[in-house]
């Protein structure tokens, strides 16, 4: 989870205003996000500038690992799944679909584990466990890439230091 910092200006190369944030990732980096305002005048940018603020401060909040690491590989699913869908990443049916598909496929096995404790071994086990089950191949990738794409949004977005299932 994202924790910023105070909102900062300064004036670009072409004089217009931007506003930047300080957060550090997962690994402990310090990194920066800005954003350049539309409007001309400072009073205007300034504000423009400080709803940026409170939107991103929202969406942090907001946000599935806000709990810390005590979340498990369910929790973080369902959520993550859950806000595709109210973005529009997700039509319903392909939700529904993914969500089956993690109840039946996903949850069983690893649900219990802490969302951030999980590594390559525990996912190597669980696509055996599948194998074994008699599933077929897509239907092994199918999961299989439901949990990755889990994993690589809060990797790529810093709140997770590495993702378990690249390596795999």
């Amino acid at each position: 989870m994202r924790e910023y910092g105070e909102l900062g200006f300064r004036k670009g190369p072409k004089g217009q205003h931007i506003g930047y944030m300080y957060y550090y990732n997962a690994e402990g980096k310090r990194r920066q996000v800005s954003k350049t305002a539309k409007a001309k005048k400072k009073s205007e940018a300034v504000k423009e500038l400080r709803n940026w603020e409170a939107q991103l401060k929202r969406e942090a909040a907001a946000h599935p690992l806000t709990h810390g690491n005590d979340l498990t590989v369910k929790e973080v699913v369902t959520a993550f799944l859950e806000e595709q869908l109210s973005r529009g990443f997700l039509e319903k049916s392909t939700h529904y679909t993914q969500i089956t598909s993690a109840k039946r496929n996903i949850f069983p096995y690893i649900g219990d584990y802490l969302f951030s404790g999980v590594d390559n071994l525990i996912v190597e086990k669980w696509l055996g466990d599948l194998a074994a089950r008699g599933l077929t191949q897509s239907s092994i990738h199918t999961v299989y890439s439901i949990l990755n794409k889990t994993y690589n949004h809060y990797f790529f977005t810093g709140d997770i230091a590495h993702n378990p299932c690249s390596h795999v």
